[in-house]
């Protein structure tokens, strides 16, 4: 995974020089706001450099050597490009660590003289110290240990669970606009060998939901804290390769349950093993250490910038997580920025600001620490506030450039396809056209348009939200465009560069651009005069 280093001195000064050829070359003129203009995007090889870059930094959770390079590279860029009122808001966590794939030095499972091939560990899942844990080994379904009247009677033994897919986020919502070459109908129940990404994430919420946000059961984790087990072996319905780096997700608080992933085929090796011996050995050798991070926001100003007048549209993602597309919506916003900052700051009708958030992948994500949720830091007297101006729309992206990849014949390989996504809007039919405009124009693969206000052109629920993207509301905000995309085969650390479409990526953030190009320019209360109705 840690391939293709690219010095971070040459990386800038490749892109500095691009940057100023292009500052110097396209006529600074407000057509380029009126229509879009190709020539003033990031390039593909910029956009190949940066994801070359941030792979060779590993996964980049909050607060870490690889999170403060990755920093290091997005905010040397907001400088370049001459955005100012930089701000770091900073916070502290516990950090829970230990070895990360492809090195598992730091956890392995024996039973008799057989080593099982563990793919992953369980995150913040606890301690064994260096010579690991032995146990009796207790075989359950997640139907058997939802039936135990109480999870205690699994103290001190090693749990082996097995985690069979849902019905989570198996069917496709409707839409309000689809490409006429997107693969999936409304209300199709999606399968493994389709694509992957309902098949994970209904099993990784399923072993890492507690009881606390509102999805259908199962929720595993809470039986597995109760439970107070020596150990969990969680063995889930994929082949080994796809849990191989596999991260918890909702990201669990620090709990003491030392716990290992395994795929399908380590799964069937182990319950083989177990039906000969009484008892295995779990190991897991992790530490908590103390971790800073921040969130950090900047502003590239408009024409009234720094007035009572100044309209200011608020660009948000997050930075912190395991693969090459988790996170890296900061670099899609930076590509927004780069188009915008080649304008004089008077044709910029409004100003934008950069928010990054850095919670996502801490213990217990932004639950943990509320008093940094977007509308403490924002709205009145907050950390990050305006000191002028008005925040009047968000734009928004994460998981960007993904593949599509699905299970066949037991072989785990990309489709062909792009990773189905959405962009969300508001429901506003202003909102509703401009990002429908901007996506027959860019044609972004297997992406869709929804808005989950109302229901979709079927008649039907256009389903849940996910994501940043909604959270401005919470601001009071109304005009909202969001890119969301199915996470598939990149919850893992293993999905690296190999694993990424730097045209995809150029396709999504062109959409975005489009959109943010069309909400400079127009009138805020003129897009939000027409609430699309319920019924449609």
């Amino acid at each position: 995974m840690y391939r293709n280093i690219i010095t971070f001195g040459k990386f800038i000064l490749r892109y500095t020089a691009i940057y100023c050829t292009l500052m110097t070359s396209v006529a600074a003129d407000t057509e380029c706001l009126e229509r879009f203009c190709p020539e003033r995007v990031v390039s593909r090889d910029v956009v190949v450099d940066w994801h070359r870059y941030k792979d060779s930094l590993g996964p980049t959770f909050a607060g870490t050597s690889s999170w403060n390079s990755y920093m290091e590279l997005i905010e040397s860029h907001v400088r370049r490009m001459g955005l100012i009122d930089l701000r770091h808001n900073p916070f502290d966590y516990t950090r829970w660590q230990t070895s990360e794939w492809p090195d598992r030095s730091g956890w392995s499972l024996r039973i008799g003289d057989h080593d099982i091939n563990v793919a992953n560990y369980g995150a913040n899942s606890g301690d064994t110290g260096p010579e690991g844990v032995t146990a009796p080994i207790v075989v359950l379904k997640g139907t058997e240990l939802s039936a135990l009247s109480d999870p205690a009677i699994l103290k001190g033994k090693i749990v082996v669970l097995r985690i069979e897919s849902t019905d989570f986020q198996r069917q496709i919502p409707d839409w309000l606009y689809a490409p006429p070459d997107y693969p999936y109908t409304v209300g199709q129940w999606l399968k493994a060998e389709d694509t992957v990404s309902a098949s994970t994430a209904s099993q990784l919420f399923a072993a890492n939901l507690k009881g606390k946000l509102p999805f259908p059961e199962p929720h595993y984790l809470k039986l597995i804290r109760q439970s107070r087990a020596a150990g969990v072996a969680l063995i889930f319905d994929m082949v080994d390769e796809r849990v191989q780096g596999l991260y918890s997700f909702p990201v669990p608080e620090i709990y003491d349950v030392p716990t290992l992933y395994l795929g399908r085929e380590a799964g069937r090796d182990l319950l083989t093993a177990a039906r000969n011996h009484d008892s295995a050995t779990l190991t897991l050798n992790a530490e908590e250490v103390s971790a800073r991070a921040y969130q950090f926001s900047a502003i590239l100003p408009g024409r009234d910038y720094g007035t009572d007048r100044d309209e200011v549209i608020l660009m948000i993602s997050h930075t912190d997580g395991p693969s090459i597309s988790q996170e890296n919506g900061p670099l899609g916003l930076l590509s927004i920025l780069h188009y915008f900052a080649q304008f004089n700051q008077e044709e910029r009708d409004k100003s934008l600001m950069l928010f990054l958030d850095s919670r996502h992948f801490i213990p217990d994500r932004e639950a943990s620490l509320p008093d940094y949720d977007i509308e403490q830091v924002l709205g009145p007297a907050g950390a990050m506030a305006l000191n002028k101006g008005q925040l009047i729309a968000s734009v928004h992206l994460e998981h960007l450039g993904q593949v599509e990849y699905a299970e066949r014949e037991g072989r785990y390989l990309p489709t062909g396809q792009m990773e189905s996504g959405g962009y969300y809007v508001t429901g506003y039919q202003a909102i509703i056209d401009i990002a429908e405009r901007a996506m027959k124009l860019h044609q972004p693969y297997n992406q869709v348009l929804r808005s989950t206000d109302v229901p979709g052109i079927h008649g039907q629920s256009q389903g849940h939200w996910f994501g940043l993207g909604h959270h401005p509301r919470r601001l009071g905000i109304e005009a909202i465009a969001s890119n969301m995309v199915s996470m598939g085969a990149y919850w893992t650390i293993n999905a690296g560069f190999d694993y990424f479409d730097p045209d995809q990526f150029i396709r999504q953030v062109n959409v975005m651009t489009q959109i943010t190009a069309d909400i400079m320019r127009g009138d805020i209360s003129e897009m939000l005069a027409e609430p699309v109705s319920m019924q449609r």
